[in-house]
């Protein structure tokens, strides 16, 4: 009897299977959200009296998050430029840049695949815990979420 593989086979595509408009996307609001992050938020501290463990988790969850959204991106480029074809990049048609090699672009589709998979689990763990923190134990934290001016003060 036949087994079946696991293994995504390359399947195929026009362009880059639509997303690319997405990717890059993500890659420029991701890459804001960072720079915004870093120079101008006020990030006030976690709720008193929560266990460094779910702070630990919680930074844990953000970094990941961010981690995924930029090697998405990635992953899902190296597959379409190791299918060694022309494809089209918002409004450019973009030449074959590199020579076919299928069994690593199937190693990158791969890796997309479970990405996007580990990005769900992540953004679902994400919303589940605000939801958490505001209906069960009634702490501030969607606040921390929201723009705040440099004195920490929400804005109108």
């Amino acid at each position: 009897m036949a087994t079946r593989s696991r293994r995504p086979r390359e399947r195929p595509c026009h362009g880059t299977c639509g997303n690319a408009p997405g990717g890059l996307l993500i890659w420029i609001v991701g890459l804001l959200r960072l720079v915004w992050r870093r120079n101008f938020a006020y990030l006030p501290p976690f709720p008193q009296g929560m266990a460094k463990l779910r702070q630990t988790i919680a930074k844990t969850n953000e970094y990941g998050l961010y981690v995924l959204l930029f090697v998405q991106p990635i992953t899902g480029l190296s597959r379409v430029l190791l299918r060694g074809k022309p494809f089209e990049l918002l409004i450019w048609k973009v030449p074959a840049l590199l020579e076919p090699n299928p069994a690593i672009s199937i190693r990158f589709a791969e890796a997309h695949e479970f990405g996007a998979n580990a990005l769900i689990v992540l953004i679902g763990l994400h919303v589940g815990a605000a939801l958490f923190h505001r209906l069960v134990l009634h702490e501030g934290v969607l606040q921390r979420m929201l723009p705040q001016n440099s004195t920490g003060e929400h804005g109108a």
